[in-house]
């Protein structure tokens, strides 16, 4: 291959995310959690959370989860904590990737079935999380995110289009490597999200 193909090649995937991070091709499901999450994350710079990076004490105001609190019976925070984000850099990041997940499945799924799939996974994510990150706060999107890529992935195993592997993997193999680098990254939400997502894709795909 040439460099001039090469850069043909590298300017078409790079168009083909840009057009799957479309708010307005996400469907109606993915636009309602992108805004709920937007939100929530509004009000807490309104109320005075710092933009960059958040304290414990306001992320827990704000429902994040702690294995003692919920162990104490806040087990909404399971729920809640996928909607609280620690700055805006792990917001953006996190809404990218529901974005090119709801371009993704609005094709295969109708919209209460991936809100179901979101929430699910999401407290699946958590269950993952208070056992392998019980003294940490953990908030975040991502662990509902990464079941939807695994619903996708298990829905798209038999597909051979590099382009649509491209846009199915980008932001997990992303999020797992900053993951392993970067200290305070929930790795085990992560994973416990993908396993879940991929689990339940591989079960609905034997019913079809």
């Amino acid at each position: 291959m040439t460099n001039h193909q090469q850069k043909i090649t590298f300017r078409y995937l790079f168009k083909t995310l840009l057009s799957n991070l479309n708010p307005s091709t996400a469907g109606i499901g993915i636009i309602s959690l992108f805004i709920l999450n937007t939100l929530v994350f509004s009000a807490m710079v309104w109320n005075g959370a710092h933009i960059i990076f958040t304290t414990n004490h306001t992320l827990l105001t704000f429902g994040g989860m702690r294995y003692q609190e919920v162990t104490n019976g806040q087990y909404w925070r399971m729920a809640s904590a996928m909607f609280v984000h620690n700055g805006i850099l792990h917001y953006c990041y996190n809404m990218g990737g529901l974005l090119l997940a709801g371009n993704l499945l609005q094709k295969v799924l109708p919209t209460y079935k991936i809100l179901i799939l979101y929430l699910v996974t999401g407290i699946i994510a958590a269950f993952f999380t208070l056992y392998f990150n019980s003294y940490s706060v953990s908030v975040g999107a991502s662990g509902a995110i990464f079941g939807l890529y695994g619903y996708i992935i298990a829905y798209k195993l038999e597909t051979s289009n590099l382009t649509a592997w491209w846009l199915i993997l980008l932001f997990p193999i992303a999020s797992l490597l900053i993951g392993f680098t970067l200290p305070g990254v929930d790795n085990a939400a992560h994973f416990g999200g993908l396993i879940a997502g991929f689990t339940i894709g591989v079960i609905g795909h034997k019913k079809t």
